[in-house]
């Protein structure tokens, strides 16, 4: 899914996380999210989205405003 270079915004990117979370069959492998501005409020929702994906083999956050608190998001 290409979806760099977007100004979708917290609101706009957990919509976009939601909606993947409610089709869980989805077939996304790969997701570049460099510069993209996830924030931890963002990383929550791309958690819940992770816990049912079944195909996504390759994730980049890298650039992003996680910090500390967004990184440690999703883990058990």
């Amino acid at each position: 899914m290409k979806l760099r270079g977007n100004n979708l915004g917290e609101q706009g990117w957990c919509a976009v996380f939601s909606a993947l979370h409610d089709n869980p069959q989805s077939k996304i492998a790969e997701w570049k999210l460099t510069r993209q501005g996830i924030t931890p409020t963002i990383a929550k929702s791309l958690a819940a989205y992770l816990a049912v994906s079944a195909s996504l083999t390759s994730l980049d956050l890298s650039h992003n405003a996680l910090g500390p608190t967004g990184a440690e998001i999703g883990r058990a």
